[in-house]
């Protein structure tokens, strides 16, 4: 820019590297300056740069006479008024008349005008004591600062908020986007209280400043963004070879396709895999040319450039003609600009970042916007010199990017079975919807189709999963299976529980093959080669599956005339040791579990299942497609970029006529695709207007709701502006009525607790612990804002939990209420006031659903069996080995003492010896506060499949309940320990999956969410059951 003017040429900077200091690889060090010239009727100066640049009123500015007078003091401060778009007035701060003979000079600038804040929320925790005082020092000073920042009080209303993950010891980061979407980033900054801390942190939050910033701003009036078509492209190499760059030419995929759908792409990383852009101008032909910048925002705080237009003292090239006459290319085509591969962080299985398009009818230099990430180094900005160009657009674009692995099997021709005839079309809407929404390169996806899918084929594809060395620990597997399923009763020594053998059926099903008949594949097999999988790949997988597994003959006659079942009455039996190679294929630590048949049941840990239907119902395919399939795609049409958990997206799916589709897995309430659990929020329950003008929700005391409880009301679920306080009044079990009368339909979140829900808590009398009684304040206020609230008693005898010292080691006592057993918790804590108050909260959550039971009698209609398991050995030792119970009932008088062995194994047998089908939840409170799920029923959308039909039972540890026994120990020097066992019950599905926590002395509890519930009718009845289990050392245990 610094090059004289030539007659008829100008000459051009492109490339982008152009901000680096001449022959050298280095950037510039300085700050960015702009050339302002005096107005001559008036005390003011013309900035060319503007709002365009990212200028904002009432910025500050020093004003230097030349260049050469950049490391003295200023000559005046101005101040910005009213910047257009690209260029700004500036005029002197306060009377200052020492500028006046300035007629040419340049600024930088020193301070951010109006709406430069960046909205921060930090944790109070001391250990980040030196942070607050870092962004005191910097909100205070006036010396050289660009951006600004502005606390915020709740983390739902930050851009970016820093908290600390204590089990990693890292300070961690949650940023949110445009559209309130919250991520967490993928770096961290290792938690170190030291006097660099603040430091590292301090420079994260100046970027993320730079960083929300940039992305954030756009014009006032959008000028012509929505006459550009912006195509996000995936590429691949041809067979043809570029000579120039020496390598082969990159194109547009041509079964690829815009991905841009409803303003966000979804890309799944490949190593492979590449992708571009093109951008296309279609205003009319005598409209101005364009010129065009794209900027990569990484989740990271790093801001790349994609492509940006030359620079140049006079005259430069426009990047888009109008009328569709050319296009900026970014990764193919003569650009220049190489294709885009996205990658993820070691551990991690989606990202986001977001592409941000300028555009502009003059030049426009954007270079200061890139920055490295903070995680990385400093940043240093770039230097600028702006043009003047009349008008500015923007555009943002989305990119979420994963890795996912998929299996897809679709088989319409059976040889010995009725044919189907939506099932390969269902594959092929799963694998389209892959490739084609989600951008999942092909040698990723694994796909059987018809006489492909044979039972040999079947298995080997999924023990290439576990083997395939491209998928990492913890990235996404997806496993979709259509065609028949059926069911079969056990052979003989196969422990189910009461419950039937399910199956998955092969084309080749009943083919004979020498002396043996081809058979289906049970689910116990499925079970070992996903924990198979799950052994080495981890537990995020995806198991879709559009059949049934009850023949036809009882409900055709119901069905549509053109409606067929994709299940099949299965007379073939199974021999006993079908498969047998595959179950001893299970590693130790597995077997137990893996080998119990009923993978489609909620107990086992390695995947979460999506079924067609519930046991009793049909999978029923329609005019060449199957029902779910349809609504399941759809579905996922619909949720597009946006991040949903199993259990929210399973209660999104349109209702299906006979047929209620499920979700199993004790990790149903992680977000698809993704092994994290969704970032914690509070609970948004759906309430109704009833007919006398009440308002009413769909859960109630068998949810923990209780009389007196304040909700707060809102008009939709996101929990924007609330409407009004509500009060629960006389909780039924499966709903309440609030009483408020605003508006017809609405969304409540819990507030403060009502009646019953106090933690009795005795806290010794010592001067140590008088630094913790005003952090418990809040909590001991009836109108706490928590949850949970306590109750400081001055008898240790009323306590629930007790505290003390004993030396310089805190101890706790703990006696629930009823059960008559006070015990010493065998961990202890050195004092500190936070790490006694997440005990305390924890123990609330612990004792509050420990204690709550209904008045029902609903208990007395199950037998509740605790019983030791032992693995068979009938045979030799080729052969599977089974678990299954021995011994009797171990309960005597309502308690189980059992020793602590290391081969001991114990599980439990509940019979429904009622008529009515009961659903049951069962769960294991330790004595470290922890509460862990033995079982819990899957959920529907509609209606959820019972844990036990009438007269029958559900085995935990063995059989079809797919629950791995359980094993228990105790702490060195402990001789005895104490934990409780309850049992839900209820005659409609209840959703407790809030109820289990992590232990407060491991790790601080995050609460999972509650989802929201069908109506039930008040005329349901729930029931709990609590069996102490007290466990002891040989030595020391009383003779059972």
């Amino acid at each position: 820019m610094r090059l004289p003017k030539l007659a008829s040429q100008n000459p051009q900077c492109e490339g982008y590297h152009k901000d680096r200091i001449l022959f050298n690889n280095r950037g510039p060090s300085r700050q960015i300056y702009y050339k302002v010239q005096k107005s001559d009727d008036k005390l003011e100066y013309q900035m060319n740069a503007g709002s365009a640049h990212g200028i904002t009123e009432e910025a500050k500015f020093a004003l230097y006479r030349d260049r050469d007078s950049f490391s003295g003091p200023p000559s005046a401060v101005l101040i910005a008024q009213t910047p257009m778009a690209f260029s700004t007035t500036l005029i002197p701060a306060g009377d200052n008349d020492s500028s006046v003979s300035i007629k040419e000079g340049f600024v930088r600038q020193t301070h951010a005008g109006v709406g430069e804040d960046l909205r921060l929320y930090v944790i109070m925790d001391e250990r980040l004591l030196k942070v607050f005082e870092s962004l005191s020092k910097e909100m205070d000073r006036n010396d050289d600062r660009k951006r600004r920042i502005k606390l915020v009080e709740r983390k739902e209303d930050a851009e970016l908020a820093i908290d600390i993950d204590s089990q990693e010891n890292v300070v961690v980061f949650d940023m949110r986007d445009l559209c309130g979407r919250t991520y967490r980033v993928p770096k961290t900054v290792k938690l170190l209280v030291d006097e660099f801390l603040a430091d590292d942190v301090y420079a994260v939050i100046n970027a993320a400043v730079h960083y929300y910033y940039h992305l954030r701003r756009s014009p006032v009036k959008e000028m012509f963004g929505k006459k550009v078509d912006i195509e996000f492209l995936k590429l691949k190499k041809t067979d043809e070879f570029d000579y120039e760059t020496f390598s082969f030419a990159v194109v547009p995929d041509p079964d690829g396709g815009n991905l841009i759908v409803a303003g966000n792409v979804d890309v799944f990383v490949d190593d492979d895999a590449m992708y571009g852009m093109r951008i296309t101008s279609r205003l009319p032909p005598k409209a101005p040319e364009l010129y065009c910048s794209v900027f990569f925002f990484d989740s990271d705080f790093s801001i790349v450039s994609y492509y940006e237009p030359g620079i140049a003292g006079g005259h430069v090239d426009a990047s888009l003609k109008p009328n569709s006459k050319g296009a900026v290319t970014i990764g193919f085509g003569a650009g220049g600009v190489p294709a885009r591969r996205y990658h993820l962080e070691t551990g991690n299985d989606s990202d986001v970042g977001f592409l941000k398009v300028f555009l502009s009818t003059e030049p426009l230099d954007l270079s200061h916007i890139c920055q490295r990430s903070p995680f990385d180094g400093l940043r240093k900005e770039k230097s600028v010199e702006p043009q003047r160009p009349p008008l500015w657009d923007t555009v943002i674009i989305t990119i979420n990017q994963m890795r996912v692995f998929a299996l897809i099997i679709g088989i319409n021709d059976y040889e010995a079975i009725p044919k189907l005839s939506g099932a390969v079309a269902d594959a092929d809407a799963i694998e389209g919807y892959l490739k084609t929404n989600l951008g999942i390169t092909e040698s990723h996806i694994r796909t059987l189709r018809d006489k492909e899918a044979t039972r040999a084929r079947i298995i080997e594809e999924f023990q290439a999963l576990a083997q395939d060395g491209r998928i990492e620990v913890g990235d996404p597997i997806l496993i979709y299976y259509a065609g028949h399923g059926g069911s079969s009763g056990p052979p003989l020594g196969w422990e189910t529980g009461g419950a039937g053998i399910q199956l998955i059926l092969p084309c080749d099903y009943k083919r004979q093959v020498g002396r043996k008949v081809v058979n289906g594949i049970p689910d116990r097999t499925i079970g070992v080669l996903l924990a198979n999988i799950a052994e080495t790949k981890g537990d995020n997988i995806t198991v879709v599956l559009d059949c049934c597994y009850s023949g036809s003959g009882t409900r055709q006659n119901a069905l549509p005339s053109l409606r067929t079942i994709r299940g099949v009455d299965t007379s073939l039996p199974i021999p006993l040791d079908l498969d047998h190679k595959i179950l001893l294929s299970s590693s130790a630590e597995h077997r137990a579990s893996a080998i119990a048949p009923g993978f489609l049941h909620a107990g086992l840990r390695s995947h979460v299942l999506l079924a067609a239907c519930g046991m009793n119902e049909a999978a029923q395919e329609e005019n060449g497609r199957g029902l779910f399939t349809k609504a399941f795609v759809d579905t996922l049409l619909s949720v597009g970029a946006n991040p949903v958990t199993y259990l929210d997206f399973i209660k999104r799916l349109p209702k299906l006529s006979g047929q209620n589709p499920q979700c199993e897995g004790v990790n149903q309430s992680r977000v698809m695709f993704d092994k994290r659990a969704p970032v914690s929020k509070q609970v948004g329950i759906k309430v109704h207007k009833t007919p006398i003008g009440e308002y009413e929700m769909d859960i109630g005391a068998a949810h923990g709701i209780t009389e007196g409880a304040v909700f707060v009301l809102y008009s939709n679920g996101d929990a924007s502006l609330p409407l009004a306080t509500l009060v629960a009044r006389e909780p039924s079990p499966f709903s309440t009525i609030l009483d408020v009368e605003l508006v017809d339909d609405g969304y409540v979140v819990q507030t403060r607790p009502g009646v019953e829900e106090d933690l009795q808590v005795f806290i010794a009398a010592d001067s140590q612990f008088q630094d913790l009684f005003p952090l418990l304040a809040e909590l001991t206020m009836p109108n706490s804002g928590g949850k949970w609230r306590i109750k400081v008693t001055e008898s240790r005898i009323d306590a629930e939990l007790a505290i003390g010292l004993e030396g310089d080691q805190v101890v706790f006592d703990m006696s629930p209420n009823g059960q008559h057993i006070t015990h010493r918790l065998p961990h202890t804590i050195k004092y500190h006031t936070e790490d006694i108050y997440d005990i305390i909260c924890a123990a609330a959550h612990y004792f509050w659903h420990l204690r709550r039971a209904s008045r029902g009698n609903l208990h007395k209609t199950v037998t509740i069996e605790f019983l030791r398991m032992k693995e068979e050995d009938e045979y030799d030792e080729d052969l599977m080995r089974i678990i299954s119970p021995y011994g009797e009932n171990m309960i005597s008088d309502g308690v189980v003492n059992v020793y602590v062995d290391d081969d001991a194994m114990y599980g439990m047998r509940i019979t429904n010896n009622s008529n009515t089908p009961l659903y049951c939840s069962v769960f294991f409170f330790d004595s470290d506060f922890s509460i862990v799920s033995y079982h819990q029923p899957g959920i529907s959308g509609q209606k959820a499949d019972p844990s036990m039909k009438p007269h029958q039972s559900l085995g935990i540890g063995y059989g079809s309940g797919g629950i791995p026994p359980r094993v228990y120990f105790l702490q060195d020097e402990q001789d005895f320990d104490v934990g409780f066992v309850k049992v839900f019950l209820s005659t409609e599905a209840v959703d407790f999956s809030h109820i289990p926590q992590s232990s407060p002395f491991e790790s601080r509890r995050k609460g999972k969410a509650v989802g929201t519930k069908n109506r039930i009718p008040s005329s349901c009845q729930w029931s709990t059951v609590i069996v102490p289990v007290k466990q002891w050392r040989g030595r020391h245990s009383p003779k059972l």
